[in-house]
């Protein structure tokens, strides 16, 4: 039975030690040009920036000089020696005890919360179980929820149990991925040899250390890699129909079009049911025959690995892939020049060919200004209770009107005489609305359904797509109030940021860096929209993410092509950073069960009302 008191006053008195050595190990670390060289590289490694060092660059180059000294028995030993006349009892104490155990780099997760800032941890480089005393990490389990965090750290012995030093770096990677990205600085193993040796560059990881994984059909996305050759290649012995790409002089085949041969292949369904799950590519370098076989999934690999062993049975490749790594490890491939094993063909991979226009197709750049305009048109005519105007349709769109009759004729059924939104609490035509057409809410979820709102009048369809100080829906009502109130109740957590960024931009920021570009806004406006008028009362996150699937469909359904993604994609964002962030307030903590099903409950903070106000 553990006596925390005891192990406290322990961790205080290792906590005094280090403040009482921590000048000499500045000095020692002044004196070694290796490792001043490094710290100087770390300290100026985020670009000119007018030359100034932010805390990010200060921190990270801290980070480094402890990790040389406090995993240096000679380092320590040094300082120790030379300082003996100098150094406070506490401080030769500490520093003979790290001289017998020192520092070392941990690679962790949380198995059990023992008590006030104890928990017991698992190392997971070695399978070792610690006992660790860290109100970092508590604060950092708090912020996450019931995400699943991964931490890494430099660990300080005691000999009661462990304490962290220096910044506890994180992210939500499953240790699968981890090991793999360590394995990529080989010929170094092992996280002293890799961080003494490679410590910027390893760090990149830190740029998706809040990417969470991502699934698609309930099926776990990311990159499944399989290397392999053949002197010849034909697509034709394939079976079905294929695309191929060619670029860098290398080559891409991808399927078009499955056909009978196929339909007993593992995960054959799939390809209509789980499209982007069943994502994949083949590709070759002619002059060598180099080949790889890459997937947006596990649950594909087998469906593309069983055509092509059929179709060159000398082959043989594996049931799994040799590398399977999520989306946030696939996103730092792209951003960076380690050395992922399908490298050499990261050009062809990533290259799309431009897709020739037709006659009716829009500019990429055009495409948003044509959506709104159209729904501006849309909205108009919803609310004055006429039937869609195709001509304007037409004109704005740049299409024929018999092209715009096709496409949009359909809503003019929908649209006679009835005003668009929510005509009654219990919004009893919500079947006749034009966006049942691409979402039918299920049976059971009807009880979910908020009552006693309006949706805004008045306004163009474009509103959606504005940020919060050019909004047409809110004005900002006191924000010196809100930004005291937000500071308060996040305990200061988060002022760095809302001083670097102001509140109305950090506040946009979370919907941008967990939402694509095409949905961050209009999700934004619409939940706040949600939240000003039914955020007094505790209500489940679900009730909201159905709201916002009935008012933009089309948007979040092309992002989500099932409904209960989007619900649980939006429960985790809520809980994990708008609660965090001092927008929503909780009822209580919620189980995972409840995160995963949205149906924790949740109330605006006074924060959110001191923000914003509805236009009138």
């Amino acid at each position: 039975m553990n006596n925390y008191i005891e192990l406290k006053k322990l961790c205080d008195t290792f906590d005094k030690g280090f403040l009482a050595i921590q000048a000499f190990m500045d000095e020692w670390g002044q004196t070694q040009k290796p490792i001043s060289k490094v710290v100087e590289s770390i300290l100026t490694s985020g670009g000119d920036r007018e030359k100034i060092i932010t805390e990010v660059e200060m921190t990270n180059a801290y980070l480094y000089l402890l990790s040389e000294f406090f995993q240096d028995v000679e380092a320590i030993k040094s300082v120790k020696t030379q300082h003996e006349a100098e150094l406070k009892a506490v401080g030769k104490r500490v520093l003979s005890y790290w001289e017998e155990h020192p520092g070392f780099w941990c690679y962790f997760s949380v198995k059990e919360e023992l008590h006030d800032d104890f928990w017991m941890i698992v190392d997971h480089m070695t399978g070792d179980e610690h006992l660790l005393y860290s109100p970092g990490v508590g604060f950092l389990q708090d912020k996450a929820g019931d995400e699943l965090l991964h931490f890494v750290c430099l660990m300080q012995p005691n000999g009661g149990c462990l304490q962290t030093i220096g910044q506890i770096k994180y992210n939500h990677l499953p240790v699968a991925d981890f090991k793999f990205y360590c394995s990529l600085f080989k010929p170094e193993e092992g996280l002293k040899a890799i961080l003494s040796k490679h410590f910027m560059q390893f760090w990149q990881l830190d740029s998706i250390a809040n990417r969470t994984r991502t699934k698609r059909n309930g099926y776990e996305m990311g990159y499944a890699w399989q290397p392999f050759s053949l002197a010849e290649f034909d697509t034709a012995k394939l079976g079905g129909k294929w695309t191929t790409w060619k670029h860098d002089a290398k080559e891409k085949y991808f399927i078009k079009e499955a056909d009978p041969s196929m339909d007993k292949l593992p995960s054959r369904k799939l390809l209509e049911t789980a499209i982007l799950a069943m994502g994949g590519s083949i590709v070759r370098n002619p002059k060598t025959g180099e080949m790889g076989l890459a997937t947006n999934s596990e649950i594909a690999y087998p469906f593309y690995a069983t055509i092509l062993n059929r179709a060159y049975p000398e082959l043989k490749l594996p049931k799994t892939p040799s590398v399977f790594v999520t989306v946030p490890l696939r996103e730092l491939a792209v951003k960076t020049e380690l050395p992922f094993p399908w490298k050499k063909f990261r050009a062809i991979l990533e290259y799309k060919e431009e897709v020739k226009k037709g006659k009716y197709d829009f500019d990429a750049e055009d495409m948003r200004k044509v959506y709104q305009d159209i729904e501006a048109i849309y909205m108009k005519d919803r609310l004055s209770g006429k039937t869609l105007d195709i001509d304007a349709i037409s004109k704005v769109a740049k299409i024929d009107r018999k092209t715009a009759e096709r496409l949009f004729g359909g809503y003019d059924e929908f649209a006679a005489g009835k005003p668009f939104g929510y005509p009654s609490e219990n919004d009893e035509d919500y079947e006749e609305r034009p966006e049942a057409s691409v979402f039918k809410l299920p049976p059971k979820d009807k009880k979910f359904q908020l009552i006693g709102w309006k949706m805004p009048e008045e306004v163009d369809g474009g509103y959606l797509y504005q940020g919060l100080y050019l909004s047409e829906l809110f004005a900002i009502n006191d924000e010196e109030e809100a930004y005291r109130q937000l500071v308060q109740l996040t305990n200061e957590a988060y002022v760095k940021e809302l001083d670097r960024d102001g509140v109305c931009a950090s506040i946009e920021a979370l919907f941008s860096q967990s939402f694509d570009e095409d949905l961050e806004y209009p999700l934004m406006n619409t939940f706040f929209w949600l939240l000003y008028h039914k955020g007094k009362d505790w209500e489940p996150v679900r009730s909201y993410a159905i709201e916002l699937v009935k008012w933009i469909p089309r948007p979040i359904l092309r992002e989500y092509f099932e409904y209960e993604d989007f619900i649980e994609a939006f429960s985790k964002f809520t809980k994990r950073l708008l609660c965090t962030r001092g927008i929503c307030s909780l009822s209580k903590r919620p189980t995972p069960q409840e995160v995963s099903k949205g149906t924790y409950t949740i109330k605006g903070t006074d924060a959110f009302y001191s923000l914003l106000k509805v236009r009138d």
